[in-house]
């Protein structure tokens, strides 16, 4: 936890987004030559956000994708970006509140413990995750990766003193009525409901694989005659069966009802409504589909089944207060977009704020 005691006047952001923003910003630069990354991608205030603080995992993501359809690829480089851009935009909002609250003179030195709980924890996780060796190396290896540890402690300061003090400006109220948790479990009951489910073992051959849809039919039938005859049904799977999960036996672990892409299997395995799925146990007849035969077996199955509210309080409880959080989460964003202005480069209007070069980010 930070410690926000003393909380006052009206503060100024330092260090780096300081630097990086006068930059941009100051006038009589056109002869500067342009640094990759430094593309405004988002504003709030007059602190900027650079596609270099949100296109980390890019170049791997392109690389890893070289052989996709471009524009595809480019779509989904913009969602991503775009999902970041939002993200970094509501904790500037927030981290720029507690500036604006917290006396001038200690903001900065929240700002460097929580640095220093960066160094302590966060590098050697930085370092196993990349298998770097030294300091030197991993600062390399988040560079080809299009960051850097001067910009994971940045984010890492950021991110942890947006969400202290977010949790500091909330104010939930943590009692929850029992009347609030029964009416919540009346209006959504299924999200307590759990669908019919079961256990399951196949033997399936592809038509496709034989000279005729008869020879198929055979073989399957030959299977199982092989299982009745009292030869293991996993045996017989493993040797002969084309199905999926031939090589553990044959055998499905517990299947929801109407999760199966087969609508038949579905309906042998759970019924239909009218009629009851197969005996637990039992060999199902050959069941017959466009491209493929199966034969499957009922290891266990259970009923569908709605949690009792009285079991279902624990966790009511914890949906109710997240809704909560969720609001007062959104109510306070508001109010602080009312007071900071805010652009985005994915805005379909842009006319609030200058539209920047095209680079190749919004393709």
């Amino acid at each position: 936890m930070l410690d926000w005691r003393g909380l006052g006047g009206p503060t100024e952001r330092s260090g780096s987004h300081d630097r990086l923003t006068r930059a941009v910003e100051s006038p009589g630069q056109s002869e500067a030559i342009p640094c990759e990354g430094a593309e405004i991608l988002g504003r709030v205030g007059s602190e900027v956000i650079l596609a270099k603080e949100v296109s980390w995992g890019i170049p791997e993501l392109r690389a890893q994708n070289k052989d996709a359809p471009q524009e595809l690829l480019e779509a989904k480089i913009r969602e991503i970006l775009k999902q970041r851009v939002a993200q970094k935009i509501e904790e500037r909002l927030i981290v720029q509140d507690a500036q604006r609250t917290i006396p001038k003179d200690n903001f900065p030195k929240i700002r460097e413990n929580v640095a220093r709980e960066f160094e302590a924890s966060q590098i050697p996780r930085l370092m196993k995750a990349t298998g770097a060796r030294t300091r030197e190396e991993l600062d390399r290896l988040l560079e080809a990766s299009g960051s850097s540890i001067e910009m994971q402690k940045n984010q890492f300061v950021d991110a942890v003193i947006a969400n202290e003090w977010l949790r500091h400006q909330m104010k939930i109220d943590e009692e929850v009525g029992h009347q609030e948790m029964l009416d919540y479990y009346h209006q959504h009951l299924s999200e307590f409901e759990t669908p019919a489910r079961a256990r399951w073992e196949q033997l399936m051959v592809r038509v496709a694989r034989f000279p005729s849809r008869e020879d198929a039919y055979a073989a399957l039938a030959q299977m199982g005659n092989q299982v009745l005859d009292g030869v293991p049904f996993a045996e017989v799977a493993r040797a002969q069966s084309h199905g999926s999960t031939a090589r553990d036996g044959g055998r499905w672990d517990w299947t929801n009802q109407g999760s199966l892409a087969s609508a038949l299997l579905d309906r042998v395995i759970f019924g239909d409504g009218v009629r009851p799925g197969i005996p637990v146990g039992a060999l199902s007849p050959i069941l017959e589909e466009e491209h493929a035969l199966h034969i499957i077996r009922v290891i266990e199955r259970e009923p569908p089944r709605r949690t009792p509210f009285e079991q279902a309080q624990v966790e009511i409880k914890k949906k109710i207060r997240a809704e909560r959080e969720q609001k007062a989460k959104q109510a306070y964003l508001a109010k602080l977009r009312q007071q900071t202005p805010v652009w985005t480069a994915f805005d379909e209007a842009t006319t609030a704020s200058p539209s920047p070069r095209s680079n190749g980010w919004l393709r």
